[in-house]
């Protein structure tokens, strides 16, 4: 997914262009259909559970949108 900066967001770093050859050729989209990706097989369980992500473990910019008041949509009651 590419993803463009909105001009008014200092904190947005634009990013690169996709090399050419490098994306949605039937090549590159093949991949993706192979029973072994649609099918993966599980592989051993973790030895230990991984640490749940917390707000502290988030940039600080994260925190300004979990605080942003929800918008309001326009003909909702």
């Amino acid at each position: 997914m590419r993803l463009k900066c909105p001009a008014d967001s200092p904190n947005c770093r634009a990013q690169p262009p996709v090399p050419v050859g490098v994306g949605c050729s039937d090549k590159d989209l093949a991949f993706w259909f192979k029973d072994s990706i649609l099918h993966p097989k599980p592989g051993p369980p973790p030895k230990v559970p991984p640490k749940p992500i917390t707000l502290a473990d988030l940039p600080p910019a994260c925190k300004n949108v979990i605080d942003a008041p929800a918008a309001k949509l326009s003909g909702s009651r």
